[in-house]
């Protein structure tokens, strides 16, 4: 008869964080409920079970299991907090407000708790409602920078650029080196010197507005209208020009876009983001000089932008010239150590230099940034299977096809791992699916070719070794080379 109650209700509860600090939330969250099934009456693991859902994106079911930790804990004003971020990621604006409205009813010194209740009336089109919780959070933390910050976010949102403009800079009087607020400052002075005929609520704002929507929803040829006309209408307007140039960017027209970029630099030479885009445009154009030196000019222009030394390393790192990227992107991760992306472009830099334990250590720190990516997860396992770690490097490749059973590039990998772990028929099941999900991968048709010649299956190595030929991959011509040679059998 199988065990029921608070014992194995807690076996289960130490069963499920076994497996979040393994990664595994989905198996987590199944086993949670089984142990809220044997004892329903355990808050923590309602309040875990609410994290998980949100981590596994079930937004309603982390909802619900929140609703029932607060039932058990109802004083507990962090709850309410909790529940009503779940409900503004549902859009349930009303029903978020209860919720911090109730927490700020229970805690009403912490200042955060009034910020979170005046962005969700803010959030609801209640700006009125929100200025006295924003007022009531600076008497309470009147030296806590996030209060000036969510208050300013709110005076732009209303267009209110001096008092916004204000509370950015009490931000950076209290945390100087604070990237948000010096990236809010640069844009709020452009906002409050917009040439004289588009003043706040003018019909050039208004066209702006509307291209934003546009452009959101990828109704490109809409948003480039709308913004050559708030162009016409305020010509010396650089955001305006700016800002078409990067719908011209992603609907592919790179050299409007370069024209665009030009003209807002030469009206605004300090806009750090008109430099980022025409970078990045440039990098679309394979133009890498020009390229490294506008991402290179935004560090300039704010030695704090992460982002700028970023995008400066990863294309020294596309140039060849490792050493400096890894200088540049080791200076990004010094401004900014929560983006995974910035230590696997460093990891893939000391990989090229030889320097296995620095790159699987940056690797590891993708994984652990992004544990939802399944590139990070390919990029360490072909590292521990350069370093021979082959069993290690299986694991990261299952787990990269976990998070994403359509990467071809994890099915090769790992048929590598297996072929030197002498698990060839896994292997070749992996390579064929590799081909089915991808029909132009050029290197799983190398592997194949290689993997039917070593099995004496002549033709199908012909075959792969054709197709990989086909589809320009370097090593095409070996393998037909090499099955030429078995055909023909021993000199």
């Amino acid at each position: 008869m199988p065990q029921s109650g608070p014992a194995s209700a807690e076996q289960l509860r130490l069963r499920a964080l076994a497996l979040v600090k393994s990664g595994a939330y989905a198996e987590a969250a199944e086993t949670l409920e089984r142990s809220i099934a044997c004892d329903p009456s355990a808050p923590q693991a309602h309040k875990l079970l609410s994290a998980l859902r949100s981590e596994l994106g079930q937004i309603d079911k982390s909802r619900d299991a929140m609703s029932a930790y607060i039932a058990l804990v109802p004083e507990d004003a962090k709850g309410y907090v909790q529940r009503g971020a779940i409900h503004l990621q549902l859009g349930e604006f009303d029903a978020a407000i209860c919720d911090y409205a109730k927490a700020v009813e229970l805690a009403p010194d912490n200042a955060l708790f009034h910020v979170y209740l005046a962005n969700a009336y803010d959030g609801a089109g209640h700006f009125d409602l929100a200025l006295p919780d924003y007022d009531e959070a600076e008497r309470l933390a009147p030296d806590n920078p996030e209060v000036f910050f969510e208050r300013a976010l709110a005076y732009r949102g209303q267009n209110r650029y001096q008092e916004a403009l204000r509370d950015v800079q009490r931000v950076l009087q209290l945390d100087p080196a604070n990237e948000r607020a010096l990236r809010m400052k640069r844009d709020l002075s452009l906002a409050r010197h917009r040439p004289s005929g588009d003043p706040s609520g003018s019909p050039t704002t208004a066209l702006a507005e509307e291209a934003a929507r546009e452009t959101d929803a990828g109704r490109l040829d809409r948003a480039l209208e709308l913004y050559s006309q708030a162009i016409a209408v305020a010509p010396e307007n650089a955001i305006m020009w700016s800002n078409r140039g990067w719908v011209y960017y992603l609907a592919g027209s790179f050299q409007e876009a370069l024209r665009d970029f030009d003209r807002a630099i030469e009206l605004e030479p300090v806009y750090v983001q008109t430099y980022t885009n025409r970078g990045s445009t440039y990098l679309r154009l394979h133009r890498l000089d020009q390229a490294l030196a506008d991402f290179q000019r935004t560090t300039e222009l704010d030695n704090r932008y992460a982002h700028g030394y970023f995008n400066a390393g990863n294309v020294l790192r596309a140039m060849g010239r490792h050493a400096e990227a890894i200088s540049s992107l080791t200076r990004a991760i010094e401004l900014d150590q929560s983006d995974g992306d910035f230590f696997m472009t460093r990891g893939w830099c000391f990989e090229a230099t030889s320097k296995r334990n620095e790159a699987l250590a940056d690797f590891t720190k993708a994984v652990q940034l992004s544990p939802a990516s399944a590139a990070a997860y390919v990029n360490r396992g072909n590292m521990l299977y350069d370093m021979g770690r082959f069993e290690t490097a299986l694991r990261d490749f299952s787990k990269a096809i976990q998070l994403d059973p359509e990467l071809a590039i994890a099915f090769v990998n790992r048929a590598a791992a297996l072929e030197k772990l002498n698990r060839a028929a896994d292997a070749l099941a992996d390579l064929q699916r590799a081909v089915a999900l991808d029909s132009e991968f050029p290197f799983a048709h190398v592997k194949l070719s290689s993997h039917y010649l070593r099995r004496g299956q002549l033709d199908l190595a012909e075959h792969h070794a054709r197709e990989a030929q086909r589809l320009g991959h370097p090593e095409g011509k070996d393998c037909l080379e090499a099955v030429r040679r078995a055909r023909s059998g021993p000199a």
